[in-house]
Parts: C-alpha cells; sequence; structure tokens
C-alpha cells in the first residue's frame, strides 16, 4: 500500500468509476479536489503483474472509505493497516466490512444498509417554507445532526460543522432546511456533488416535529430540484421504512454497503 500520486489519478478514476456504487464519495471527492486537499489523503494498492488497481483507500478527515476488488486476499492486511491508521469510522461494501469487523470488533460497532439510485419521487407538499442554508446555519445543522443517537458516534459537532462549510464553500454540497418556532427542525443536503452526480445524506428531523412528515417533505424538495438539473441521484439507507418507501417508488438497489464506527 503506498500514497498515491498524481501520475495514479487517471487509473484510480477509472478504478472508482468501474465500482462507483460501492465507492460514490471516493470518487466524487477526488474527481473533485483531485488529490490535493489538506483534509484527504489516498493510498492504492496494484497487482505486481499487470499493475492494475485493486484497492484504494482515503482518508477524509476522521473517516477511511475503502474500495477493493479483491476482499479475501486483503482482509488480514487492510485490518493491520487501519489498526495502525485509526480512525472513527471506516466505511465500504458490505461483504468487506463484515470481513474486517470480524477481527476489529473489540474497537468498532458496525451497521449494514443500502445504497439507492433515486429516478423519481413522489411529491410532498406542506405548509412550510423550505430554505435554502446558509454559512450561518452551519452549526445549527450540526447540532441537530448530532442531537440523534444514530449519528452522535459518527461526527464530533465542530468537525461536522467544519465539513459542512468547505461543501457550502467549495459547491460541493447544498443544504435545506425547515424552520419552526425560531429553530431549524428538519435538514437534508447533498453530501457530494459533481458535474452530474449528487449523494444525498444527513435526512434529520428535529425528535419534537417527527409527527409532522416533514421528513417526506424536504426530501422531496431537495430530490426533485436535483431530477430537474438531470442529476444522477444516489442515497445511503438504514431504516427499513425509508428502504421501503423507496422500493415502492421504483428506486433501484444498486449496492449495500457496511460502516464501521469505533466505541468512544
Amino acid at each position: 500500500m503506498i500514497q498515491a500520486k498524481k501520475h495514479d489519478l487517471a487509473d484510480i478514476l477509472y478504478f472508482l468509476k468501474e465500482n462507483l456504487a460501492d465507492c460514490i464519495y471516493m470518487y466524487i471527492d477526488i474527481k473533485k479536489y483531485s488529490l490535493f486537499n489538506d483534509n484527504m489523503k489516498v493510498w492504492i494498492n496494484r497487482e505486481n503483474n499487470t499493475g492494475k488497481i485493486k484497492t484504494v483507500l482515503m482518508k477524509y478527515y476522521d473517516s477511511m472509505q475503502i474500495a477493493t476488488t479483491e476482499e479475501q486476499e486483503q482482509t488480514k492486511w487492510l485490518a493491520d493497516f487501519l489498526q495502525s491508521n485509526p480512525v472513527s469510522m471506516i466505511s465500504g461494501r458490505e461483504s468487506l466490512i463484515q470481513k474486517l469487523s470480524l477481527s476489529m470488533a473489540k474497537d468498532y460497532d458496525s451497521i449494514y444498509g443500502m445504497v439507492y439510485r433515486i429516478n423519481e419521487y413522489r411529491i410532498f407538499e406542506g405548509t412550510e417554507k423550505i430554505e435554502t442554508a446558509t454559512l450561518d446555519d452551519c452549526e445549527e445543522i450540526a447540532c441537530l445532526i448530532c442531537s440523534d443517537e444514530a449519528f452522535q458516534n459518527n461526527y464530533k459537532i465542530k468537525e461536522l460543522e467544519h465539513q459542512l462549510r468547505e461543501r457550502m464553500e467549495t459547491g460541493m454540497g447544498r443544504n435545506v432546511i425547515i424552520r419552526k418556532d425560531g429553530k431549524i427542525v428538519a435538514h437534508i443536503a447533498t453530501y457530494a456533488e459533481y458535474e452530474n452526480i449528487a449523494v444525498t445524506s444527513g435526512l434529520i428531523v428535529d425528535a419534537h416535529y417527527r409527527k409532522e412528515g416533514y421528513g417526506f417533505v424536504i426530501e422531496s424538495y431537495l430530490v426533485n430540484a436535483l431530477l430537474r438539473e438531470g442529476k444522477e441521484i444516489y442515497t445511503f439507507v438504514i431504516e427499513p421504512k425509508r428502504a421501503a418507501l423507496l422500493n415502492a417508488m421504483g428506486a433501484e438497489l444498486c449496492s449495500k454497503y457496511g460502516k464501521m464506527t469505533k466505541r468512544n
């Protein structure tokens, strides 16, 4: 495993594009930033005989994303590499994370989900105004996201706020919100967006407002805006109810993923 250099970029992007559903964030981040971002570091492993890339790892802030085509033979040394380069979150294809978790279970908890491509989304209309968030909203959005137990181990508030700001400032993401009673009560965003691809994430509704249907309304608003722009939209799903909704609307199941989160 070696750190990627400028001359590796074309091969890396080709490899990731061929396995897009398993590494969407990585592909967009490297496509946008190349290999030169203070908050990113990329490693690769090539086949000895052909020189073809078979593994790419990307560290982004305190998380590690993995794309590989040869899970069986790589699991042990990948686990060793990850343990010598510790991060708070590790993600990759479901089958890979299942294998890695066997040797890293004492330090990490694992969850699994699905990657969908959304081709259409029913229009849900509400009476509340939906706004595009600004940089001044990033701290409040980060606090809302981190108030949910499902996200508390994934992010630190200040680090998430910084990521949200960076995405807004670089055009890598847009955030939409609903305000009620003087505060942000619902949020969704594109966590990665470049050229014709967008990944939606960060869907959260304040626990006191979850019977109002805000989640459906705000996701419908963002997804349909992206579809009108001709975007290829992907989203990561853990909740069975949301998966059932997407299935009912004809979304395409592209891949299954896993995520390991370091215990506090």
